[in-house]
């Protein structure tokens, strides 16, 4: 049965590597320089796919934070990253000051 897999790190996921030598084809969000399966020619750099919400903010002017205002903090992550970002980024907003952290709305995706 054909099959494919998709990864979508730099660096190639334990799972992957278990499991890219037996499929067909392996999608790729990078060129895989590292693990690389033993044909290269199956793997398809295919980018990381985005929804379509996501797609429609591509060239959306950036609103720069008025000098009291909200400050909008996006982090995401994960895979091989996750514990790292869920250990550093927690950590390093404790140290910023009080009347930068109270104007902080942080959205953390691990």
């Amino acid at each position: 049965m054909p099959t494919a897999i998709i990864e979508q790190n730099a660096v190639v996921g334990r799972a992957n590597r278990l499991v890219m030598n037996r499929v067909k084809v392996v999608a790729a969000a990078f060129p895989i320089a590292r693990f690389a399966p033993a044909d290269p020619s199956k793997v398809v750099l295919t980018g990381n796919p985005l929804r379509p919400e996501v797609e429609a903010l591509w060239g959306a002017p950036y609103n720069v934070p008025q000098a009291d205002g909200a400050l909008r903090l996006l982090v995401f992550g994960g895979s091989q990253g996750a514990r790292a970002m869920s250990e550093v980024v927690p950590a390093a907003l404790t140290r910023l000051p009080h009347d930068l952290k109270k104007r902080l709305s942080v959205v953390h995706e691990c």
